[in-house]
């Protein structure tokens, strides 16, 4: 059986076969002029027996030809999987991209979480983060429309469009990055807003630049793309507030040299929190 699979059109048995049928004519000739008996005819081929016969000047195409069929074999072996369209090409594209990114996010949080509060890139990188988180809940949650729809769909419109294998694993390489970010996000705020954290990060920026951010965090919030995102958008979002907003008292202190006792010196907050 083994044999049969590798050889699907019995090219090499046929090679084989016509070989040995070469020596046994030979022998016959042989055995006819006189110099064999006939009940010598038969000779038996052994591996290095066959081998030479291939390798013969006169059978040396029949070597090629057996070679050649193998590597033919081996060239067409890919032509024979099917053929993916346009569309899954896309979708495979689109998924590769999604893994690359899910192993992007776990070193952007080992930098993060390492180096955070000694590089200046990391707030950059945690503000893109946060648009980042809204656009990913913004297009799950359309995801999951989609599919409700395409359920309550089937079998009543005949035209309509099913969801293939591949826009299912896309959907789920989705969501994934999305809890991914989520929970990055998550953590680094609860490690930032420690009083140490804010502390060494006001230093960074001025009051007023803490101010701009914390009132463009609030602006971007009104929006109906981020309260429709869902309650993971909101956490992320409340949370990030609540670190600007202490960043800015604690940049106060810096720059007035003084400090504030309990419950003083959110005066940002108190500006913003009416908005929300």
């Amino acid at each position: 059986d083994d044999d049969e699979d590798d050889d699907p059109d019995g090219t090499k048995k046929a090679v084989f076969d016509k070989a040995i049928a070469a020596m046994k004519e030979r022998n016959q000739a042989a055995a006819q002029a006189g110099d064999e008996d006939d009940e010598d005819d038969v000779t038996t081929l052994d591996h290095s027996g066959v081998l030479s016969e291939l390798l013969d000047d006169g059978g040396g195409a029949l070597m090629n030809s057996f070679a050649a069929s193998s590597l033919e074999g081996a060239t067409n072996e890919p032509s024979k999987k099917k053929k993916l369209t346009k569309r899954q090409q896309k979708l495979r594209l689109q998924q590769d991209e999604l893994v690359r990114r899910l192993r992007e996010a776990d070193l952007v949080e080992s930098f993060l979480m390492r180096c955070g509060a000694k590089r200046d890139a990391s707030l950059a990188m945690v503000e893109e983060l946060q648009m980042a988180l809204v656009n990913l809940n913004h297009k799950v949650k359309l995801n999951k429309e989609e599919a409700g729809d395409e359920k309550e769909g089937e079998g009543e419109k005949k035209g309509a469009k099913k969801a293939t294998k591949g826009d299912t694993t896309l959907r789920g390489l989705e969501e994934t990055l999305s809890q991914r970010v989520h929970k990055m996000l998550s953590r680094l705020m609860r490690s930032s807003s420690r009083a140490s954290s804010v502390q060494i990060l006001a230093g960074r920026s001025s009051p007023e630049d803490w101010a701009a951010k914390a009132r463009a965090l609030c602006e971007r919030g009104q929006s109906a793309k981020v309260n429709g995102s869902g309650s993971q958008v909101l956490e992320v979002s409340a949370s990030y507030l609540y670190f600007l907003c202490a960043a800015h008292r604690a940049a106060v202190e810096l720059q007035d040299g003084s400090e504030h006792t309990t419950g003083q010196g959110w005066q940002l907050a108190e500006e913003l929190l009416p908005q929300l």
